[in-house]
């Protein structure tokens, strides 16, 4: 299990076509790049949260385009990808009353293929996965406000 205590941005959009896109474009246009993703819609809001490289440019972007971005210390844990590793991980952080506020998370991928979504593609991940102890070996990566 590997740990990093990380900044992520919370911005919180309006929903729609074109939205994230905006975003995206903001960022890259300030060559930042975003290493994590996660978003949320609730009755026609979205919560964005962000990962990047450079965090105080990023807010300092999104803040000129008008948006509100919170920054908020997070944990990030690649743990390996098998039966019970996240329970025994959750277990640990109830054993010193350490509350978890949220938790998210996805497979690490270091490899992807050019999927086009206008086409119908819809496979999101080609190749192979890394997050275990061996090179190869599956595993995740969970990120989460403590």
């Amino acid at each position: 299990m590997k740990y990093t205590a990380k900044q992520q941005l919370v911005i919180a959009t309006e929903t729609g076509s074109g939205v994230l896109t905006e975003i995206c474009a903001l960022l890259t246009k300030q060559r930042i790049n975003i290493q994590d993703i996660y978003a949320t819609e609730e009755k026609s809001k979205g919560m964005l949260h962000l990962i990047v490289d450079d965090t105080d440019a990023a807010e300092k972007v999104m803040r000129e385009a008008g948006f509100i971005p919170l920054v908020i210390k997070v944990l990030v844990i690649d743990i390996k990808d098998s039966p019970g590793t996240l329970g025994r991980i959750c277990s640990l952080f109830a054993h010193h009353g350490i509350n978890i506020e949220y938790v998210y998370g996805s497979e690490n991928v270091h490899h992807h293929n050019d999927a086009d979504p206008k086409n119908g593609d819809r496979d999101e991940s080609v190749g192979y996965r890394q997050g275990g102890e061996n090179p190869g070996e599956k595993g995740r990566r969970y990120f989460g406000a403590i």
